[in-house]
């Protein structure tokens, strides 16, 4: 492998080195691809444009998140400014670099969203946000062109394989009994929970290399060291998964909504939507334990599950008793 890293270490000053002035533009697209800004996205689609399309983003973005987070603990691989002092650390990373989620969740999200739209110069827009929010890390420092190249070969295979099977999936959940469909998400988050912790087991024992904790105190000085193996990022996307499939099952049961109305409207629906959003998510952070504990795992779970069953249920139908939005039937 070093081979390999030392290759790529080439690759990434030659990307540094085309100087300064790329550092705004290349934080921005870096920005396009982080899940912060995908979730305020899907939920925009999901509220107010198409609620099957924000259906079929949130299960994406679950699914890339789960898969992404497997492979990183899987290979156990080093970000670039990790290996190598000669990087310069752009950004902050603290889980490990292979595969890159950045690169891997822009080919499912955007890569989604084009196959949904029409138009030969959206589609090329859209692949050309691809290409910006992956270079941008390679220019970052925090992941070597490897971890860019296998993000988007993974991204690609989950892409046609959620957009091939998605809908008879959907349909056939569709008609079986709440409860089977809130066992059925609390089957998937406890699956998507269990599997990704399989690799933790396999590496049991493992350590940061002293080499690489001397390399990230060189390049960024006085920050705390990574704890690439911390599992609170299984606990948020386990949680979110259990919210967003119990908050579906919830909403069908009463028939749904659609995301049609005034522009006024769809407007509307946003502002009490992201605020109680923030609250729900936010507040219950600042007021919650925090740390590593199980208590404060647990307490994770529980935010990011509530959060998940907001948005896919509570949200909507808000919006249907206020009257900003109506059932499906």
């Amino acid at each position: 492998m070093e081979y390999i890293w030392n290759t790529g270490i080439e690759v990434t000053l030659l990307a540094q080195g085309a100087g300064e002035w790329l550092l705004p533009l290349m934080q921005t697209a870096s920005l396009l691809g982080t899940e912060g800004f995908y979730l305020v996205f899907l939920i925009i689609i999901y509220w107010c444009i198409d609620p099957r399309a924000g259906r079929l983003l949130g299960f994406m973005l679950l699914l890339s998140d789960s898969v992404n987070t497997f492979l990183k603990l899987l290979f156990h691989h080093p970000r670039p400014y990790w290996y190598s002092s000669r990087v310069a650390a752009l950004g902050i990373e603290n889980s490990f670099g292979l595969p890159s989620g950045h690169a891997q969740h822009s080919v499912t999200m955007w890569g989604t969203l084009a196959l949904l739209c029409s138009g030969r110069k959206l589609r090329a827009a859209l692949i050309i946000i691809i290409i910006l929010i992956s270079f941008s890390r390679i220019y970052l420092g925090v992941h070597f062109v490897t971890d860019v190249l296998l993000g988007w070969i993974t991204g690609t295979a989950l892409l046609f394989a959620v957009n091939r099977f998605f809908t008879a999936a959907s349909v056939m959940a569709g008609r079986w009994k709440m409860s089977s469909q809130l066992l059925l998400a609390f089957l998937a988050a406890a699956a998507l929970a269990g599997i990704q912790t399989i690799p933790l087991l396999l590496h049991t024992g493992w350590i940061l290399p002293g080499e690489w904790m001397s390399n990230i105190a060189a390049a960024i000085p006085g920050a705390e060291m990574p704890d690439p193996r911390r599992i609170s990022g299984i606990v948020s996307v386990s949680g979110a998964a259990l919210g967003y499939g119990a908050g579906l099952a919830l909403l069908f049961k009463t028939g749904g909504f659609h995301a049609a109305g005034s522009a006024k409207q769809r407007c509307a629906r946003l502002i009490p939507g992201l605020i109680i959003t923030v609250a729900i998510y936010a507040g219950l952070k600042a007021v919650l334990p925090q740390g590593d504990s199980l208590c404060a795992e647990g307490f994770r779970y529980l935010r990011y599950a509530l959060t998940g069953l907001w948005i896919t249920w509570g949200a909507p139908e808000m919006f249907i008793r206020l009257g900003l939005a109506r059932r499906v039937r």
